[in-house]
């Protein structure tokens, strides 16, 4: 069955996605808590931009998420990691993730034409303060796939893929995609963004097409040994929105010691190779490993926050009583949760308002 497109409604806009991730500093230093510098993401829909706004929380736990308009649409989905927004008739979906030191906002309908024209992405990738900024557009191929054309950054030092496409068939079942990747590097880090579209096609002639970015993790690179040996410090938030710190040190053979922590460490103990393991609790940990190769010194990071008491967040629309698992998608986090749906918890809107702007026409099989 195919979906055709409804207006959403003209606006311009974005996605703030604001980053808490640990940081890792040359030299023992303070603590050092994220920069508030907002990311910013915009994806068409139904021919528009489409605009979300999160905040997240300590272990990259979600805290509010405003998608605007919010007018037809409803909360299907509420955990700390992934909320998912649908419209009444289901031609329009808006999912948010968060988790794993990434961020990702997606968007579905039914048509390529549902989720194509122009899109960006603005963020502070390493914390450092300032923005940086990505375009580019989605489109179509000329034999009728995705396209990712047009990306361009304003971090003059960022590697631009080329568009990558796939497509593939079995059992009747059809897909093609197109994805586009621009790297960020900075002294020992690097990230990647990541921007993609994809057509699906089931045997019955259903399609389906999504559009998703991705901001991902960051990645150590080596350093001289110069540059990496010495006395570093991470900071980064407990689950109670406190600060932590660790200092640390680095010598010359990679091997990374333990000076001290705030608040003081549960538990530090050797991790394999060249590292320690910080515990602040059983939930609360941060490995820090140190690889000497040919290149230098690599310092490796691995938090471990995972916040399970987090509240579901806050979102600007009604929340379906039916049920929070997201049934419809066929990405799954692996959990299901029961029991009775939180509350609708309303920030800038009513969430008394029943859905009435973002609608789609469903139309027989083609």
């Amino acid at each position: 069955m195919q979906r055709s497109k409804t207006l959403i409604g003209v606006i311009a806009g974005a996605t703030a996605l604001l980053i808490t991730a640990g940081i890792t500093t040359v030299g023992a230093a303070p603590a050092v808590v994220p920069s508030g510098v907002p990311t910013t993401t915009t994806l068409p829909l139904f021919g528009v931009a489409l605009t979300v706004d999160v905040t997240t929380g300590p272990g990259g736990t979600l805290s509010t998420v405003a998608v605007n308009p919010s007018d037809g649409l409803t909360a299907t989905t509420l955990k700390p990691n992934r909320v998912v927004f649908e419209n009444a008739d289901g031609t329009g979906r808006v999912s948010v993730g968060s988790g794993h030191g990434r961020q990702s906002v997606s968007t579905r309908a039914g048509l390529l034409s549902d989720i194509s024209g122009d899109g960006g992405w603005s963020g502070d990738v390493f914390n450092t303060g300032t923005a940086t900024t990505v375009a580019f557009a989605i489109g179509t191929t000329t034999d009728g796939g995705p396209d990712i054309t047009g990306v361009s950054s304003s971090d003059t030092t960022a590697v631009i893929s080329a568009t990558e496409y796939k497509s593939a068939t079995d059992d009747g079942e059809s897909y093609q995609s197109a994805r586009a990747n621009v790297t960020f590097s900075t002294t020992g880090q690097t990230r990647t963004l990541s921007i993609s579209a994809t057509v699906k096609t089931e045997e019955d002639g259903t399609t389906s097409a999504s559009a998703r970015v991705t901001l991902g993790r960051l990645h150590a690179t080596a350093l001289p040994i110069a540059d990496a040996i010495g006395d570093k410090s991470w900071s980064g938030l407990l689950c109670d929105g406190s600060v932590a710190t660790i200092n640390y040190n680095v010598a010359e053979d990679g091997n990374v010691t333990f000076t001290d922590s705030a608040p003081t460490a549960t538990d530090v103990r050797a991790d394999e190779g060249h590292g320690i393991e910080v515990r602040f609790s059983q939930s609360e940990r941060v490995r820090i490993r140190g690889v000497l190769s040919a290149e230098g010194i690599t310092i490796n990071v691995n938090e471990h926050i995972r916040c399970g008491d987090a509240a579901s967040p806050s979102v600007n629309t009604p929340v379906s009583t039916i049920a929070e698992g997201d049934h419809h998608d066929g990405h799954h986090d692996g959990h299901h949760d029961g029991g009775t749906p939180p509350p609708t918890t309303v920030i800038g809107g009513s969430g008394s308002v029943p859905p009435t702007s973002i609608s789609g026409a469903r139309h027989p099989r083609g």
